[in-house]
C-alpha cells in the first residue's frame, strides 16, 4: 500500500495558517508590513510542494476522517460568524468588524479542520504497541 501524504499535508497547513494568523495579528500593530502575507502565503505552497510530497487519491479511512472534520468545523464556524455578526450589530465601533476578521476567522476554520483531521487520525497508543 503506498503511503498516504494527508498528514504531512495538515501538519504543514497547520504550521503555515498559524503563521498568516500572526502575521495578521502583527500587520495590525504594524499596518506598514501587509506584503508578509503573500510571503507566508508562498511559503505555505511550497512547503506543501517540496515536503507534503505527492497528493494522492483518498483511501476510505482518510474520507471518513475529513468527513467528520468537515462537519465539524462547519457547525463551528456559522457558530462563529453567528456570533460575529452579533457582536458587529451591537458594536459603538462598527470599523472593528472589517474584512480582517473574516480573514481571521476563514484561517481559524481551516486550522481547525487540519488539527480535527490530526486528531482523528491518530492512532490510539493500545494499537501502537502490538
Amino acid at each position: 500500500m503506498e503511503k498516504n501524504n494527508y498528514r504531512n499535508i495538515h501538519i504543514i497547513s497547520i504550521i503555515s495558517i498559524v503563521g498568516v494568523m500572526l502575521v495578521y495579528i502583527l500587520c495590525d500593530i504594524f499596518p506598514n508590513k501587509k506584503w508578509v502575507t503573500l510571503v507566508i502565503s508562498l511559503a505555505n505552497i511550497t512547503l506543501i510542494g517540496k515536503f507534503g510530497g505527492p497528493y494522492e487519491n483518498k483511501d476510505e479511512l482518510t474520507r471518513l476522517t475529513l468527513g467528520r472534520a468537515n462537519g465539524i468545523t462547519l457547525i463551528v464556524v456559522i457558530a462563529a460568524l453567528f456570533v460575529i455578526s452579533l457582536i458587529g450589530q451591537n458594536s459603538a465601533n462598527k470599523e472593528l468588524f472589517a474584512g480582517d476578521v473574516y480573514v481571521f476567522t476563514a484561517l481559524a476554520a481551516l486550522l481547525l479542520r487540519s488539527i480535527l483531521f490530526l486528531f482523528f487520525d491518530r492512532t490510539p497508543k493500545a494499537e501502537e504497541e502490538e
